[in-house]
């Protein structure tokens, strides 16, 4: 009797001691959430974001870089702004990618590019699949973001992006440069676009790039075509030269009047991941509207990143009109997640996530905290 007292009493010290050590572990764990949140999001989202994440974290906090994965979802999530149920799918899906093992990294850009469409796991999980696969060609991470944005604002299945980067990859394998490369091989995968039988997709992208002559009835050259399709992603690995692409900048000067004139007609104009006209538009690409308003024959890179590195670098107490600012909204040290025109006092114009196209005050705490650095591209 003594004996099964004893055994009953020890039984509830150890679940006692479980139950306070999961209830430390938990405290902790909402402690490290909060604070991720807080330092990525603006006051407003804070406890709507919180509470959603919370659902989420009790599954993650088993992985060993469960903080990391939460980081991938929120500092985009909260960057561009997203209402509490794309946030609730982001954070979904970055928690089903992340157990089917997919990349920090790419979690973080498809969170991205969910701003432009949403995905079921499927096509999520094929998404960030065919992403890795890309990138073990060498193709950098803001090339492929390019690619998948422009493809979904075109309306491209999840299947036939896996065409339109089969064609692509070809262009680049032969040392054409990225927008050259991508232009060419949207346009020669627009017929398959729309369609999601993969077998007759990947069949069409490698007819594109390995023709065969309907002259030439050979089993060994269609034998050869074959083979190429089922070694393609395989002998492919680390085959792309990123060499420097072909920029131009003209040597003039802003016309203010003529930068005002341009802000005021693109004022209101809606934030979209990708985009370029005034249906939607991204940050990048308004500071490239701007500076193609003025200086027509100037070439440039679409990536921010790629931007950030070209002209000379200008020290906060110098900027003038016309210095392009890039702010950093990630978690990732030096990393360039937005960009936007300089103009007087403080003030600068940049496509807004929340706002659209809008003028805003770099001494706000929000944009003065991410603020990077500043270039000048013309004198």
């Amino acid at each position: 009797m003594y004996k099964k007292l004893i055994i009953c009493f020890l039984t509830l010290i150890l679940c006692s001691e479980i139950i306070l050590a999961n209830k430390k572990d938990n405290e902790e764990s909402h402690a490290q959430l909060r604070e991720i949140i807080e330092n990525a999001c603006s006051s407003e989202n804070i406890d709507i974001y919180y509470n959603q994440a919370l659902k989420i974290v009790k599954k993650l906090r088993d992985k060993e870089d469960w903080i990391k994965s939460v980081k991938a979802v929120v500092y985009p999530s909260c960057f561009l702004e997203y209402r509490s149920w794309l946030f609730k799918i982001s954070f979904n899906l970055g928690y089903y990618g992340i157990k089917n093992n997919l990349k920090i990294e790419t979690v973080e850009s498809l969170t991205n590019m969910l701003s432009i469409q949403t995905y079921g796991k499927n096509d999520y999980l094929k998404l960030g699949q065919l992403f890795e696969k890309i990138k073990s060609m060498g193709v950098k991470s803001y090339d492929i973001d390019n690619l998948f944005s422009e493809a979904i604002i075109e309306g491209y299945t999840p299947e036939a992006i896996k065409g339109l980067a089969i064609i692509y990859i070809s262009n680049r394998q032969k040392n054409i440069e990225h927008m050259k490369a991508l232009k060419d091989a949207m346009s020669l995968s627009e017929p398959f676009k729309k369609n999601r039988y993969d077998a007759f997709i990947e069949k069409s992208a490698f007819e594109i790039i390995n023709p065969i002559s309907e002259e030439v009835e050979n089993p060994e050259i269609n034998k050869k075509s074959a083979e190429s399709e089922n070694t393609f992603w395989e002998n492919s690995e680390n085959s792309i030269n990123n060499h420097t692409e072909h920029t131009y900048v003209p040597e003039k000067e802003w016309d203010k009047n003529k930068l005002n004139d341009f802000i005021t007609k693109w004022l209101g104009a809606p934030y979209k991941y990708g985009g370029f006209s005034t249906k939607g538009i991204d940050g990048s690409g308004f500071v490239l509207k701007a500076i193609y308003d003025q200086f027509s024959d100037a070439l440039l890179p679409r990536s921010a990143y790629k931007l950030s590195n070209m002209g000379k670098p200008r020290e906060f107490e110098e900027l003038t009109t016309g210095d392009i600012l890039f702010f950093n909204a990630s978690e990732k040290k030096g990393k360039i997640t937005h960009v936007g025109l300089y103009l007087e006092n403080g003030e600068f114009v940049h496509a807004s996530t929340k706002r659209g196209v809008t003028k805003s005050n770099l001494l706000d705490p929000y944009y003065k905290n991410r603020y990077q650095k500043a270039i000048y591209l013309f004198d």
